[in-house]
């Protein structure tokens, strides 16, 4: 036969094909309805497979020599040879010990030729999955954690079980259509942050911060590891809820860390409340004095704000430090700002210091405002320290909405931190101020980290050799 200017010789490919090939007839009682299939030709191949050679078969019906193969194909070889069409189906031989694929098509009417091919490996690979499927199936749904199934790549969520369900409080289905970005609410540099802290406490999970659909906000341990779910890079995750314990933790270390300078605070708002009050009799006397006019109303406005601020304050680091909670409230980031700002014009003015603002539309968040004011005059205080001496000083400040985030990054042009100190910035007592006018208490930090994360943020250096912190909280 001549196909497209090429030679096809049927008859070798017959002979010498390595999967058994049978041509047959199908037998049809007068009804219409078959009774059996004759083995019209057999190749060498369909001779091993089934032990019989082709004097044996030929001419021969299927029913009395092989009654497995008759049964498992008469059916589908009826309705090839009355439809015409072609039907692939899997075949077992040897009590399901071997396995063929068998694509059976009509080439004459009645005529049925079938070519049997060997998936017997391919099968065993599959039943193989099928039996790690319901392995991990039963580990899903009888374990006592939330587990959950991700992609590296993506960061989709390939599988979750019923407990995942129940606390996130969404469907499977719903869970199925979510990214990992979508109930983790820590940014990635966060997320690198904490991974390195694992490391080094070499410990094997993480302790993140998921949203469930509520909306709220819980602690969570991440016992993770790296695998595969469908020929994709994926991570594999048990999630212990950790909130009341985390929650009972952060009292303790936030009563064990305040404890040292309880007194101390104690002492510092009783005189300092006994000098805002001298200082407003004064400021009340001068309102007197002081002529009438826009210079005295300005001035006036601003020193009121100062007291008000400052009065705030002692109420809500005593509420801090009594573990008694903060009043938060709802609070425009880029606001606070400009406001912290106005009040230490003055300073900064005084000490040369060039400032660029950016704020962003997007930026409401919970807050007690008295708190994250201290926390950026914080850093102001600091940078005015740090950059003495350097050529045209600069802060700049920037707002901008991060995913489920309000951020603001904090720089200024000093020189870089050296890795030993960045690595002991936040802890207590520790403090780089040892040689100027005003010694350094090394509570600033740790105290603004420490107010941000109760209100549910975070304060952090990037890395890199900028001077640059990130302060976050949840976006509302």
């Amino acid at each position: 036969m001549d196909s497209g200017g090429h030679s096809v010789d049927f008859g070798h490919i017959f002979l010498h094909s390595p999967n058994a090939i049978a041509i047959q007839t199908v037998l049809f009682d007068s009804a219409g309805k078959s009774q059996d299939f004759q083995f019209d030709a057999v190749n060498p191949a369909f001779e091993t497979l089934f032990g019989l050679t082709c004097t044996e078969l030929e001419g021969m019906t299927a029913k009395p020599l092989l009654p497995s193969l008759a049964r498992s194909c008469l059916e589908r070889f009826e309705t090839v040879a009355t439809s015409g069409e072609p039907v692939t189906f899997e075949y077992s031989l040897d009590s399901e010990t071997r396995w063929f694929e068998v694509t059976a098509y009509r080439h004459q009417p009645g005529g049925v030729t079938a070519i049997f091919v060997d998936i017997t490996q391919r099968s065993l690979e599959r039943n193989k999955a099928r039996e790690e499927s319901a392995k991990l199936r039963t580990f899903f749904e009888i374990g006592n954690a939330v587990i959950m199934v991700y992609e590296v790549r993506t960061g989709a969520i390939l599988m979750a079980n019923r407990l995942a369900e129940a606390f996130y409080g969404w469907k499977l289905d719903e869970l199925r259509t979510k990214r990992w970005e979508d109930i983790n609410i820590l940014s990635a540099l966060e997320m690198e942050q904490e991974m390195d802290r694992a490391k080094q406490e070499l410990r094997n999970h993480f302790h993140f911060r998921h949203r469930l659909r509520s909306g709220q906000i819980r602690d969570v341990e991440v016992y993770a590891k790296l695998g595969e779910w469908e020929h994709e890079k994926a991570i594999f995750a048990l999630i212990h809820d950790v909130t009341e314990v985390a929650s009972f933790r952060e009292r303790l270390n936030q009563a064990e860390k305040l404890s040292a300078i309880g007194q101390t605070t104690s002492y510092i708002n009783h005189e300092m409340g006994n000098l805002l009050a001298t200082l407003q009799a004064q400021f009340e006397m001068m309102q007197v004095e002081l002529p009438e006019g826009p210079v005295r109303e300005k001035h006036s406005h601003r020193i009121h704000k100062q007291f008000l601020r400052a009065n705030r304050l002692i109420e809500s680091i005593k509420g801090f430090t009594k573990a008694e909670g903060v009043v938060i409230e709802e609070h425009s980031m880029s606001h606070v700002l400009e406001d912290i700002l106005e009040l230490e014009h003055p300073l900064l003015t005084k000490a040369g210091m060039e400032l660029e603002l950016r704020t962003c539309t997007e930026d409401m968040v919970q807050m007690e405002v008295a708190l994250v004011q201290q926390v950026f005059l914080n850093l102001i205080k600091n940078s005015i320290e740090a950059l003495r001496g350097v050529e045209r000083p600069r802060i700049w400040i920037e707002v901008k909405k991060d995913l489920k985030w309000v951020v603001v990054r904090y720089g200024n042009n000093g020189s870089e931190i050296p890795q030993d100190v960045r690595e002991r910035l936040f802890q207590p007592y520790f403090t780089t101020k040892v040689d100027g006018p005003v010694r350094g208490t090394g509570l600033g930090l740790s105290f603004s980290r420490n107010v941000l994360r109760v209100m549910g943020g975070d304060l952090v250096l990037e890395p890199g050799p900028a001077t640059i912190f990130r302060i976050s909280l949840p976006l509302i």
